[in-house]
């Protein structure tokens, strides 16, 4: 059994200026992490990541620098000061985490900061560069307004165990493009929420270039009528690199629709674990939601495992799954070489075209900073 999970005594040292509401809100993630609903997994070691948990009293996260139009960020104290109720509304229409890991950041951030997207950020591109320096536990918000067409990049980067949370919530008739390129080479717990309301439209891309262990959550609710929502994974994993990520689609609204889809290749004696569900409520009716995950093995110690699955409480939805792990195809690297190519150079090619067919599902206007990423990774 791995080391016990920190407990704060009581939410209130978190800070002594708290609203009620958020109080009663780290007390009830607190018991989630004193119940440890996860124990045990046949893929991944629960007690390794759990120790990302117990690193020492993390320091305070700082703002991130932004670049474009059209946003404003403020430390989420203050925030907490300035927009109350728009908060509180905010974490209320969260899903109660299921795992301690999610739950403890919840439960105990210390700093954060909330980004308010205005519908004058459409001009040019967001990028924020949220870089950590030794161990952090924060809670960042999003809101994207009414009006608002915005394309944001967060890069995160850094080193030591970075724990954290982050809340993206899209108001009636928004559209957001949102990207995060994460490269962190420490640990990391990483949860990520993201709350559509009625004709809100969401591109999530999330991918993973570095890191030794890495717990990643992300939760998609279709909290209105008619929302749409894609969600793009890449993963390149490399030397002995360990990820365990998460995926639900929540639908609590009618006519809202779906589409996630994972890919990842695995190189040297890397691993990693997909778990992705897609779960329909009854309220849920009219919902369309397609879950796809892909994987590609490099290395002889390699490997990768895909867990898709459905939670459907309603009738007159579509909803399906699809899974495949498979080594390089061989024919592919035989007709590249025949042209000329060499062997590492075809290997890189195949490797390109997989990952980069995820990108091409984005926004154009989004594409270029993951295409640079992943031609830098390789």
């Amino acid at each position: 059994m791995g080391e016990s999970i920190p407990e704060k005594k009581s939410p209130r040292e978190n800070s002594k200026h708290e609203p009620e509401w958020l109080e009663n809100y780290r007390a009830k993630n607190l018991e989630v992490v004193s119940e440890r609903p996860v124990r045990k997994s046949k893929y991944t070691s629960i007690s390794r990541l759990e120790a990302l948990l117990n690193a020492g009293n993390p320091g305070k996260g700082v703002l991130p620098k932004a670049t474009g139009g059209g946003i404003t960020i403020i430390p989420l104290e203050k925030a907490l000061l300035e927009m109350p109720e728009r908060l509180e509304k905010i974490f209320s229409r969260e899903e109660k985490p299921k795992d301690q890991f999610e739950a403890f950041v919840n439960a105990n951030f210390s700093s954060g900061f909330v980004a308010v997207i205005g519908k004058n950020a459409g001009k040019e591109n967001i990028e924020i560069n949220a870089a950590f320096s030794g161990n952090v536990c924060v809670k960042n918000i999003f809101i994207v307004e009414r009006g608002c067409r915005a394309i944001v990049a967060e890069k995160i980067s850094g080193n030591g165990n970075a724990l954290v949370n982050e809340t993206v919530f899209i108001e009636d008739g928004a559209e957001m493009v949102f990207l995060k390129i994460n490269t962190h080479e420490g640990g990391m717990v990483e949860g990520q929420q993201c709350i559509l309301q009625n004709n809100a439209k969401l591109e999530n891309f999330s991918s993973w270039f570095g890191g030794k262990l890495s717990r990643g959550k992300t939760t998609t609710i279709f909290d209105g009528n008619g929302a749409e929502g894609k969600d793009l994974f890449v993963l390149l994993g490399k030397g002995s690199a360990n990820f365990d990520l998460n995926y639900i689609s929540v639908h609590r609204g009618t006519n809202s629709s779906s589409h996630a889809v994972f890919r990842a290749v695995l190189k040297d004696e890397s691993r990693n674990v997909f778990d992705g569900m897609i779960r329909i409520l009854p309220s849920g009716g009219k919902a369309n939601a397609l879950l796809e995950c892909h994987s590609m093995i490099l290395g002889e110690k390699a490997s990768s495992n895909q867990i898709p699955g459905l939670e459907i409480e309603t009738d007159d939805v579509k909803a399906t799954h699809s899974a495949t792990v498979a080594r390089i195809d061989d024919e592919k690297l035989f007709y590249l070489e025949s042209r000329g190519i060499a062997k590492k150079e075809a290997e890189k090619m195949v490797v390109k075209g997989f990952l980069e067919s995820v990108v091409f599902m984005l926004n154009e206007k989004a594409r270029a900073a993951i295409e640079a990423q992943i031609e830098k990774s390789l």
